[in-house]
């Protein structure tokens, strides 16, 4: 519709999702928002005009938009663990406004975090509204450590006398005190607020303090680390500690604030994508995701270091990093730019006691919220690290900068699954996910017990298929025969190595147990001493005994082998070729090697079943797999990955399955 209506906005929307896609943002305040995020914000909800709260409008027709605010409010309170949520703030700079209106007067003092050392326009800068209504002080860090340091806050405090105390990251990495820093709002007898814009999804994952019960008002964003829309929200108790005695206790001086304060009309379709994203947030994937947030930021920090590039404070707690670019004799604007030219995103930043101007300062900003969503781990991020080294340090050579272009995208073609992810799962109803899921428990002599146990668990989740060794089949068939659950035999693991008719004998024995389907081995050795012929005819004879997935082994065979084995497995007329075997070289950590496997054979194969294995115990694993092009799923986790699709929260569990 937008391409007729208005061909030249159409034009650039596209250009800029190309952009998206095509890049790395290293940028810490972005992130990608989810599809139903995206949807959320793309419905009729912007036709509606709101003002007001639920059940106090100033205008009709408002029934449905009040029960989409309230759910709304309720999850964000769940989720931040609040008294109280106004989710009507249009952005993070607009709920830090009305949380000054509700608290302060004109010209009050507060104490913030200076800019240079990590703090936000919206906390005192001269050149933004805060700074010309209201009073501020300011604390840094230590010119060592670059760290806050408590007791000269509290010595600042104590001399200024404020009443807002504000704690803040928008470019600071460590973590910060809220307990600390209440002591010393209690000694001076103000509020404590913190801006949590940046830092809000670690909050949730529990991976970083909770402002609460210290914070009297806690502000954020919803997009950054939350992954959600372009939006604010304000979070509170509900007693006034500095006030009680007031006419309005502090949620109610809050909500006034916002609403006739400093804003009419809620956005009511952001405050629908608002709410999604804290459904979102409360899944035990998000927290997975969170983690490995940190666990990128933190191999970059360290690969910076090892590369000879300082990195404020030594280091990161947190998603995001300020790295110091002064001993190089160029402003970071420049980098900025060149970056820019590769397909790098980031933005410049001063460093603490930066002598160079705000424009173009001695530092770079960067944080790890995008490319954990796109599926980078720590190894992808310090060769994205890598790649910025060699530009900083190679500037003005346009031949290695014409080499980093082309390195960025191939690792961008590799991790395209964050548009990708959420299109194919969107595809598959999470009410049928388990029937792409084969639950696998290959635990040689497994007790009958334990094979009724996992049995049991894929009657009742509904798998698509239970894949157990010859010995168990018989059982498995009988516990599952007036089921939908496919049985399936391993036939000849871990290479494929016994005679063909020996294998010949296996699977007619698996047809007489009462399987419906085999994996069978290919002959992994033969294949690889180029036995092509062999091979082939292996197959040939095997295939037609049972509907066969064929196992090729993926983690020992080149590119090419792939290539082959996937075609020699058509050839053959088997229903699937499958990655790996028990015992693939491939671990859980090199997800991207598996993908880029299963995107070969889904190329080279049309038509056959594309079948995924090794590792793979998350939804987000699963995720990235069918991303890549993969029909069905190999775990041994299917229970745990579907109880997530649902919500369910998932404990983590020790046993003896063998994860395919």
């Amino acid at each position: 519709m937008i391409s007729k209506t208005d061909p030249k906005i159409y034009n650039l929307i596209k250009k800029e999702i190309i952009r998206q896609k095509n890049g790395l943002s290293l940028i810490a305040s972005e992130n990608f928002a989810s599809q139903a995020v995206l949807e959320a914000m793309g419905t009729g909800l912007s036709n509606k005009y709101s003002e007001g709260y639920p059940g106090k409008r100033y205008y009709g027709g408002n029934e449905f938009i009040d029960q989409i605010e309230t759910i709304a409010i309720e999850r964000a309170k769940k989720l931040f663990k609040a008294e109280h949520a106004n989710v009507q703030p249009h952005s993070g700079s607009q709920a830090n406004a009305a949380v000054y209106l509700a608290l302060l007067n004109y010209r009050d003092k507060i104490l913030g975090i200076d800019l240079s050392a990590g703090g936000h326009l919206t906390h005192g800068s001269l050149v933004n509204f805060s700074g010309q209504l209201y009073n501020f002080s300011y604390y840094g860090v230590d010119s060592k450590t670059e760290k806050v340091d408590i007791r000269e806050v509290e010595k600042i405090a104590l001399r200024f006398l404020p009443k807002l105390i504000i704690v803040s990251t928008t470019a600071y990495s460590r973590i910060l005190e809220f307990r600390k820093f209440r002591k010393i709002a209690d000694k001076v007898k103000s509020y404590l607020m913190a801006d949590i814009a940046h830092i809000a999804g670690l909050v949730t994952a529990g991976l970083h303090p909770h402002p609460f019960p210290y914070c009297d008002v806690v502000t954020t964003t919803t997009h950054k680390t939350l992954r959600g829309p372009r939006g604010g929200l304000i979070l509170s108790k509900i007693k006034d500690r500095i006030d009680p005695r007031g006419k309005m206790n502090l949620a109610q001086k809050i909500d006034k604030a916002v609403f006739p304060g400093i804003q009419g009309g809620p956005l009511d379709h952001v405050i629908a994508a608002k709410a999604v994203c804290f459904l979102e947030a409360m899944k035990p994937s998000f927290k997975k995701y969170q983690k490995q947030i940190i666990l990128n930021a933190k191999a970059m920090a360290d690969e910076f270091q090892k590369q000879g590039i300082r990195v404020v404070s030594d280091g990161t707690d947190n998603h995001l990093m300020v790295i110091d670019i002064s001993p190089f004799n160029v402003g970071s604007k420049l980098i900025q730019d060149e970056l820019d030219k590769v397909g790098i995103y980031v933005n410049r930043n001063a460093i603490p006691f930066d002598k160079r101007p705000p424009y173009n300062p001695s530092g770079i900003r960067l944080g790890s919220p995008t490319i954990t969503t796109m599926g980078l781990r720590e190894k992808e991020c310090r060769q994205v690290v890598k790649l910025i080294v060699a530009l900083i340090k190679n500037i003005e050579t346009q031949k290695i900068k014409t080499e980093i272009k082309k390195e960025v995208k191939k690792l961008v073609k590799n991790y395209r699954n964050c548009q990708k992810r959420s299109f194919r799962l969107k595809s598959i109803k999470m009410k049928n996910i388990a029937k792409i899921i084969d639950q696998t428990f290959l635990k040689k002599g497994a007790l009958d017990e334990e094979i009724k146990k996992i049995a049991e668990e894929a009657k009742e989740y509904n798998f698509r298929a239970f894949c157990v060794l010859p010995e168990h089949t018989e059982l498995a068939k009988e516990i599952l025969k007036h089921t939908d659950v496919k049985v399936t035999t391993l036939i000849d693991e871990p290479t494929g190595a016994s005679p063909t008719e020996q294998r010949k004998k296996m699977v007619n024995k698996a047809k007489i147990d009462g399987s419906d389907e085999i994996e069978l081995v290919m002959k992994i050795d033969d294949f690889k001493n180029k036995k092509y012929k062999e091979v082939l005819e292996d197959l040939e004879e095997l295939c037609p005994i049972l509907p066969t997935k064929v196992i090729i082994g993926s983690g020992y065979l080149t590119d090419q082998e792939i290539k082959k084995a996937s075609e020699m497995t058509k050839q053959a007329k088997a229903i699937c070729v499958k990655t790996a075997t028990v015992d693939d070289p491939l671990d859980s950590s090199e997800l991207k090697e598996k993908a880029k496997h299963i995107r070969i054979m889904k190329e080279t194969a049309p038509g056959l079943l594309i079948k995924a294995s090794g590792a793979v115990r998350t939804l987000a694993d699963l995720e990235i797999m069918l991303a890549a092009g993969a029909d069905i799923i190999g775990t041994s986790s299917g229970k745990e990955i579907v109880d997530e699709a649902h919500g369910k929260e998932v404990k983590e569990t020790k046993d003896n399955r063998i994860v395919e």
